[in-house]
Order: structure tokens, then sequence, then C-alpha cells
């Protein structure tokens, strides 16, 4: 059985009857119906206080978390933020009572989730540089003047373009970056 240590009185922290507390919280979300119900269960859990059960949490919690739909929903209050709420509490929380390997287990799942959320900003940035190019590319096809064949507003055109793959390319190479330190 795992046990965190109390950074003040160096002594460990168990808790038998809690090991079935994160399997029960599972159960409980399973059995509500709304998402405004399993939203509530979520932020109001209190994160574990064992190693064992915060291990087990940060699995379960980061095994729910859909980085995609956070991402696309950003500013919403919604399941993927509510636990996003959660990973980053037992995170801090493991911070705070554990050590060494274990903590190192839980640090590995908060960084991975905030690899997936980068990546998802990334995917998002990119269909935005995406839609401004096929915008601008149909003003050039729709433009009056390149129809009768004056071409100069083009390069205005162009050079947003350009500034976009820049941008992106930037992007490119800072999340190469990030991915390579991790």
């Amino acid at each position: 059985s795992f046990t965190a240590v109390c950074p003040v009185c160096k002594k460990e922290i168990r808790n038998n009857t809690a090991s079935d507390t994160v399997n029960n919280f599972f159960a409980k979300i399973n059995d509500l119906k709304t998402d405004n119900e399993k939203i509530q269960i979520i932020k109001t859990f209190p994160i574990p206080n064992n190693k064992e059960d915060l291990i087990e949490f940060m699995i379960l919690a980061s095994s729910n978390f859909d980085a995609t739909y956070y991402v696309d929903h950003l500013g919403e209050v919604d399941i993927s933020d509510a636990w996003l709420t959660k990973i980053e509490q037992c995170y801090q929380k493991a911070k705070l009572l554990l050590k060494n390997d274990d903590l190192n287990k839980i640090e590995k799942f908060y960084n991975d989730i905030m690899c997936k959320i980068k990546k998802e900003h990334s995917v998002v940035r990119r269909s935005s540089a995406l839609s401004v190019f096929s915008t601008t590319i149909k003003s050039i096809i729709i433009d009056e003047d390149s129809a009768n064949g004056d071409f100069s507003g083009m390069t205005f055109s162009l050079s947003a373009v350009q500034e976009t793959d820049q941008a992106g390319y930037e992007q490119a190479i800072q999340d190469y970056e990030y991915e390579k330190a991790m």
C-alpha cells in the first residue's frame, strides 16, 4: 500500500478506509444523469490525502479529461473544465505530500495533459490560419479587379498569408522545443 509523508511532522499518512473512495466517486458520477450534476460532484470531490488514492485519482481524472473538447469550449463551464480543475488540484496536493518517484508519476500525468492542451491550441491556431488563407484565396478569385487583369491587390493578400504561415512555423518550432524538453 502507498503512503504519503506529512511535510511538517514526517509521519506517514495512511487511510485504509479511503482505498475505495476513488472507485465510489467514479460510480457516483456514472449514476448521474445531467452534466451539471456531474460537474458539481467533480468540483466538490475532495482530493485524496494518501499516495495510492492520489495516483489513482490522477489516473481517473486524466483519463476522463478531453483536451480537444476543453480547447473547443474554452470559457464554458463543462465537464472537461471540471476535470482539469481537479487535475491541477491533485498535482498541487501531490507536490505537498509526495516525493521523488511518486511525485514524478503524478507530474508525468499532469505534464501530459498540459502538452495535449498545448497541441490542441496549436491545431486551433493552424485551423484559423487555414481559414485566413482560404478567405484570402477566395477574395483573390472573386476580386473584381483581378478579373480585369489588375493583380495589385494580390500582393497585400499574399503578404497576409505569408505572415500567417510564419506565425504557424514559429509555433511549430515552439511546440517541438517544448516536446523535446519533456
